[in-house]
């Protein structure tokens, strides 16, 4: 391994775990050991540990967990459980078995890995593991997976960050209509998963809650300093969860936005049985059906102009107040602004994500 790669991931841990830096260092190391193994191959799971009165065969364990419990082909699952209790860690635990169990997928998730953050330890970066941090990465991964005969699995961390159960007023053009939309085909796609991680049980959207479109969900719990999960379906079986996980950085952000008019991409696919044609539409298709594409086309031309001169006025002056504005514009309501400057701050930050921050391609 890259000694500056592996000085640079020490130092990341020591600043974002708060710890020693020796732990950092032992804990580095810990890493770079399994990211070695599995490279060659040479890493295996002995088993899940689970807690219960009746007894299970271990290698039957690993595959009830992987295969009936999280990783559903039909439906997604969710994991719910209070701040702290761990589940980041759970998923990173998860995603490690899952990658050395199953070689042949890809692993998309939004959980903030040190070689996404860093793009000094990029060369540790763990193989199959893709950063999604919107739904129209999560279906662009997911289809070029397909055609290249892999299977996706998906994981997303704070998911009640993205849906809720109190966005469900947003109408049939909304994010939360869209992930709806999404959650009653993505049996189609080919798709593991996905996981959804959820800290209150009220804020899993209703129509998953009471289970019409979600195969399970799944509660971590603490007894005894130990760290279990479960859920009725699984019983009388809780899994233990211990053991190497996956460095993960504490501070980064797990964001994931719902970008894709799913209703209007469903249409597209129309009838399409077969995976790798389905793949091959929401390729072709999926940037027109961006919610900001769709926006665009709403927006008449007049507007258009209007934001892209409000833009422009940003640009001149940072400092300049809705008001100052209003008045430039003749605009009478300041929520009109309001809403100016987000479509402002939306397209400047699409454009450094495209460019690499070089606003002068765009």
């Amino acid at each position: 391994m890259p000694d500056d790669a592996v000085s640079a991931l020490i130092a990341d841990i020591e600043e974002d775990w708060e710890v020693s830096h020796e732990a950092a260092t032992q804990m580095a190391e810990d890493y770079v050991r399994i990211l070695d193994s599995v490279r060659n191959g040479k890493a295996f799971v002995t088993g899940f540990s689970t807690a219960s009165n009746t007894t299970i065969n271990r290698q039957e364990a690993v595959k009830f967990w992987l295969d009936s419990v999280f990783f559903r082909r039909d439906l997604p699952v969710v994991i719910r459980a209070k701040n702290g209790r761990g589940k980041t860690y759970l998923l990173s635990w998860l995603l490690l078995r899952a990658r050395i169990m199953r070689p042949d997928g890809d692993f998309l998730t939004n959980i903030p890995w040190f070689w996404e953050t860093d793009e000094r330890v990029k060369s540790l970066a763990m193989p199959n593991f893709y950063n999604i941090n919107s739904m129209s990465e999560m279906l662009r991964r997911s289809a070029e997976s397909v055609l290249s005969d892999r299977i996706p699995y998906v994981i997303i961390d704070e998911m009640d960050n993205a849906v809720s159960s109190q966005d469900y007023r947003g109408g049939k053009d909304s994010p939360y209509a869209s992930w709806k939309q999404f959650t009653y085909i993505k049996r189609h796609l080919r798709m593991k998963g996905p996981i959804l991680a959820y800290h209150s049980v009220n804020d899993i959207p209703n129509y998953m809650r009471s289970r019409q479109v979600v195969a399970d969900i799944l509660k971590v719990y603490v007894h005894g300093g130990e760290r279990y999960i479960f859920s009725e379906a699984t019983r009388p079986y809780s899994l233990k969860i211990n053991g190497e996980s996956l460095l993960y950085s504490k501070t980064g952000f797990n964001d994931f936005e719902i970008n894709v008019d799913m209703r209007k991409l469903r249409i597209m696919i129309g009838k399409t049985g077969n995976p790798k044609e389905t793949a091959k539409v929401i390729l072709k298709h999926l940037d027109d059906c961006s919610f900001d594409a769709y926006e665009r086309r709403k927006m008449n031309e007049k507007t258009l102009e209007k934001y892209n001169t409000i833009c422009s006025l940003i640009e001149e002056n940072p400092r300049i107040s809705y008001r100052q504005i209003a008045k430039r514009m003749g605009i009478k309501s300041l929520n009109q602004v309001e809403d100016a400057v987000a479509w402002c701050k939306g397209q400047k930050e699409k454009r450094k994500k495209n460019y690499g921050g070089d606003e002068e391609n765009d």
